[in-house]
C-alpha cells in the first residue's frame, strides 16, 4: 500500500513540475505546498509513508529533476545544432537549392549559374555533413528529410539570381544577337511576364530568322517546366494591320541564325535566363513597365514603339524620305522600287506592312506620281540606292545562265561575289555605293526566279566567267601524267583536292572550287569501278 502510495505522489509531483516549465506563468509555489500539504494529510496517520515522502522529497525527485533539465538543455541544444545545420545547408553553405514541381527536379545555385541536381546526390550532400557531427548522427534521416521537404516548397520561381548570372546572359545575348542592353533587358522582361502568365495586348515582333532561336528557348522550356510556358505565343513574325499601334519591336540583329553553339548555350543556361526573365518582370512589373518608367534611352524606346509612334502612311514617309529622290525623265520599275522597299524594311528590322499591290497603291496615291501599269514603272524619280542593284542585275543578265537541272550545275553565294567583283573591276565601274555579300543575295532573290540551297548553293546556274567543270578537268589532265610516275596503288580524295589547289597556284589562278563540289563532280566523271572506298586506283591514271 505504502508503494502504491509513494508511485502517486511522485507522478503527481513530476507532472506538476514538468507543468511549472511548460505552462505559461508556471505554478505558483503556493500549488506545490498545496498539493503536499495535501498528501500530508491524506498520509498523516501512517507514520512510514510520510517518512517515505519526505526521503523522496529529499534524494530521489532532486535527482530526477536534474536529469530531466538535463536532458531538456540536450534536446534544445540538438535542436540548435539541427537549425544551425538546416541553415548552413540552406543558405550559407554555398549553394541554394530549388524545386521544379512540374517535372520533379532539384536545382542547385552557385551564385553563378543554375543547375540541375540529382537527388541521389543532394542526399548524399546532406548525410555527408550530418556524419561530420556526431550530435546529429542518430537525426539525420529526419533532418535529411526535412531539408529535402523544406526545398521542394522553394520553388525555383522564387529565386533572385546574383549581379554576376545577370551580367553574363546580357553579355552573352548583347550584341551578338541583340542589339543592345536595354532591348536585352525588354526581351528577357517579356519572357518573365509570359512565365508569370500576366496578361498583355502588344504583340511582340521578331525577325523571321530568329525562329530557330524562339524555338530552341521553348524546347529547352518545356524540358523543365513541361508546357507551362509557351513563348511561341507571345512573338510573332508578321505584320497585323488591326493591330498596328499594339505592336513591339525586339530588335534582334538580322542574320544571326542558330546553330550547334546556341543550341549549348541554350541548354547551360536556360535556367539562368528563366530565373532572371521573372526577376525582372517582378521588379519592372511588366514589359511595358520596363519600357515606360525605366528605359531612358531614347534610340531603344523610340525603335521598339516605332509602330505605336508611327502609322503606315509615317513609315511609307520615311522611307520615301530616305530612298526616293525626284528626277525627271527617269523611270524605276516596280520590281525596283518594291525592291527598294523591302530592303528599307530588312535595314529597319521590321515586318512588311504593305503587300506588292497595297504598297503600289499608297506609294503612288502619297506621292502623286505616275505610274504605267503596262510597263509596270514609275516616272519622275529614281534611288541612289539603285545604282548598285543595276549593276548587280547587268552582270547578271550578262553572264550568268539557268541550265537544266539534270546538268547538275551550281554557284557558291562567296563564289559569285569574287566573280561579280572581278567582273566590276574588268567593266571599271564607277559606282560609289558597294554591294555587299547580303545585299546580292537579296537582288538574286528578289529579281530572279532561281533556287537556292541552305542560302548557300544557288543551283542550276552557270557564270561564262568560270566553268567550273572545264576548270577541274584541266588540271586532273596534269595530275595524271603526275601519278602516273606515282608508286602508290590509289590516290585519296582529299590528296587529290590539295593537287588540284596546289596546281592552281603554281598555274597563278586564284578560282577554286569548294571541296564539296570538288568530290560531288570527281564522283560523276570517273568511272565507279576506278573508285573504291573514297580511293580512286592507279588503273585510272594508267
Amino acid at each position: 500500500m505504502d508503494k502504491k502510495y509513494l508511485n502517486s505522489f511522485y507522478i503527481f509531483y513530476t507532472m506538476s513540475s514538468l507543468a511549472l516549465s511548460e505552462e505559461e506563468g508556471g505554478i505558483k509555489k503556493e500549488e506545490l505546498i498545496a498539493s503536499i500539504d495535501k498528501l500530508y494529510l491524506e498520509y498523516s496517520d501512517n507514520n512510514d509513508v510520510i517518512k517515505k515522502l519526505k526521503y523522496y522529497l529529499d534524494n530521489q525527485l532532486p535527482n530526477l529533476l536534474n536529469k530531466f533539465i538535463d536532458r531538456e538543455k540536450e534536446k534544445k541544444y540538438i535542436e540548435k545544432e539541427v537549425t544551425e545545420f538546416t541553415n548552413n545547408f540552406l543558405n550559407t553553405g554555398g549553394y541554394e537549392y530549388y524545386y521544379i514541381k512540374k517535372t520533379d527536379l532539384y536545382i542547385k545555385y552557385n551564385g553563378k549559374h543554375f543547375s540541375i541536381i540529382d537527388m541521389d546526390d543532394l542526399i548524399y550532400s546532406i548525410l555527408t555533413g550530418l556524419n561530420t557531427n556526431k550530435n546529429l548522427r542518430k537525426k539525420k534521416h529526419q533532418i535529411k528529410n526535412n531539408i529535402i521537404k523544406i526545398i521542394r516548397e522553394n520553388d525555383l520561381i522564387k529565386s533572385i539570381p546574383n549581379s554576376y548570372t545577370i551580367q553574363f546572359i546580357l553579355d552573352y545575348l548583347t550584341p551578338i544577337f541583340i542589339k543592345d542592353r536595354n532591348t536585352t533587358k525588354y526581351f528577357l522582361t517579356i519572357l518573365g511576364d509570359c512565365i508569370l502568365k500576366k496578361k498583355t495586348n502588344n504583340l511582340y515582333y521578331v525577325l523571321p530568322s530568329c525562329n530557330e532561336f524562339i524555338k530552341y528557348l521553348k524546347e529547352h522550356f518545356i524540358s523543365y517546366f513541361k508546357n507551362t510556358v509557351s513563348i511561341d505565343e507571345i512573338f510573332t513574325y508578321r505584320y497585323n494591320s488591326e493591330e498596328h499601334n499594339n505592336h513591339r519591336l525586339v530588335d534582334f540583329n538580322k542574320n544571326k541564325q542558330i546553330d550547334n553553339n546556341w543550341d549549348i548555350f541554350l541548354r547551360n543556361h536556360v535556367l539562368d535566363i528563366y530565373t532572371i526573365s521573372v526577376h525582372y518582370s517582378l521588379r519592372f512589373k511588366s514589359a511595358e513597365g520596363f519600357l515606360n518608367k525605366h528605359l531612358h534611352n531614347s534610340n531603344s524606346k523610340n525603335k521598339i514603339l516605332f509602330f505605336k509612334n508611327n502609322s503606315k502612311e509615317e513609315i511609307l514617309e520615311k522611307f520615301i524620305k530616305k530612298y526616293v529622290t525626284n528626277m525627271k525623265n527617269i523611270n524605276i520599275t516596280k520590281m525596283e522600287l518594291y525592291y527598294l522597299w523591302l530592303y528599307y524594311l530588312n535595314e529597319n528590322r521590321m515586318p512588311n506592312i504593305f503587300i506588292n499591290e497595297t504598297f503600289n497603291i499608297k506609294f503612288c496615291k502619297l506621292n502623286e506620281i505616275k505610274y504605267d501599269s503596262e510597263k509596270e514603272y514609275y516616272t519622275g524619280f529614281s534611288s541612289n540606292y539603285l545604282c548598285r542593284i543595276k549593276i548587280f542585275r547587268m552582270f547578271w543578265d550578262e553572264t550568268m545562265e539557268i541550265t537544266e537541272e539534270e546538268n547538275n550545275e551550281s554557284i557558291e553565294t562567296s563564289e559569285l561575289f569574287n566573280l561579280f567583283n572581278d567582273w566590276l573591276i574588268e567593266k571599271k565601274s564607277n559606282c560609289t555605293m558597294c554591294l555587299d555579300q547580303l545585299t546580292m543575295i537579296s537582288v538574286y532573290k528578289h529579281f530572279y526566279n532561281i533556287k537556292i540551297k541552305n542560302n548557300k548553293i544557288i543551283e542550276n546556274v552557270y557564270c561564262s566567267l568560270w566553268n567550273k567543270k572545264e576548270s577541274i578537268n584541266e588540271i586532273l589532265d596534269e595530275l595524271r601524267e603526275q601519278y602516273k610516275l606515282l608508286n602508290e596503288t590509289k590516290i585519296t580524295y582529299t590528296k587529290l583536292y590539295k593537287d588540284y589547289c596546289e596546281n592552281l597556284m603554281i598555274n597563278n589562278k586564284n578560282r577554286v572550287v569548294s571541296k564539296q563540289y570538288f568530290y560531288e563532280y570527281i564522283g560523276k566523271v570517273i568511272p565507279q569501278q576506278y573508285i573504291k572506298e573514297n580511293y580512286i586506283l592507279k588503273e585510272y591514271w594508267n
